[in-house]
């Protein structure tokens, strides 16, 4: 009985968190810069990245009252993470010419820091860290945990009915869930919030871009079949090793219940 109060305490707490945070956003958030925007007259871009501002603001003030989730920046170097930030850097070089390079980046890092501090920093870390305190860590509990955490990122992408159709929203929920799969994973892997939001960045980026030569159509291929990449051998990986960011959570756990 205990343990389905603790489950259904951590549901109730990750809606809480989410619903809070749609309002805060949509509602407040989204009429302040709209007020902003025609009172002062800023441009598009700035209002996009005080909306985008607030709403980290707001992800982790309701992170620190309401879930009180650790996000992760484990920093430790080898060859793999080098060859990881080698990578992004060279996909991105044929996007520097394009002609709206300073709009797609801005957007790149104002969806890639809010979306994934709130997806895998809190939502993932609080199914993983349920599951690692119950001593209920299992390869299968795991993906559910990331499966779980995919699809709400994916839902959320619901809001956007508000400017586009049912179908292109519908889409943008499916390839924003399975997308949010390959993200979780390398969050897992790392330790460090910082490279599935640098992953998220440059595909913001790329895919906003208006691809004009076939180097950066290559590019584009190339990445995308490089998340698909990861997201198999993620599959096999962590049937077989604990992911960096469960051992880093036993850690806390572990030294959380000493101190009591």
């Amino acid at each position: 009985m205990q343990k389905e109060t603790t489950f259904t305490k951590m549901i109730r707490l990750i809606i809480l968190f989410i619903v809070l945070e749609i309002v805060i956003q949509e509602l407040l958030a989204f009429n302040l810069v709209d007020w902003i925007y025609y009172q002062f007259g800023i441009g598009q871009l700035f209002s996009n990245f005080i909306y985008k501002t607030i709403e980290v603001v707001v992800v982790l003030a309701l992170n620190f009252f309401i879930t009180k989730q650790k996000i992760y920046l484990f920093n430790e170097f080898n060859w793999l993470k080098l060859c990881f930030w080698l990578f992004l850097i060279l996909i991105t070089i044929p996007f520097f010419d394009m002609p709206n390079l300073l709009e797609s980046v801005t957007n790149g890092i104002m969806g890639g820091f809010s979306e994934e501090l709130l997806c895998r920093g809190v939502i993932l870390g609080v199914f993983l860290s349920y599951i690692v305190k119950k001593d209920k860590y299992s390869y299968h509990n795991l993906l559910i945990s990331i499966t779980g955490s995919s699809i709400i990122f994916g839902l959320m992408h619901l809001t956007n009915l508000t400017h586009t159709s049912l179908s292109y929203t519908l889409i943008q929920v499916l390839i924003s869930s399975i997308g949010g799969l390959t993200f979780a994973f390398i969050y897992l892997y790392t330790g460090n919030i910082f490279y599935p939001i640098a992953v998220h960045l440059v595909n913001n980026w790329i895919r906003s871009s208006d691809t004009t030569n076939n180097i950066q159509s290559y590019s584009l291929a190339l990445f995308g079949y490089s998340l698909v990449l990861i997201f198999i051998i993620s599959l096999w990986y962590f049937r077989k090793h604990n992911p960096k960011l469960i051992e880093l959570i036993k850690i806390d756990s572990k030294m959380s219940l000493e101190t009591l």
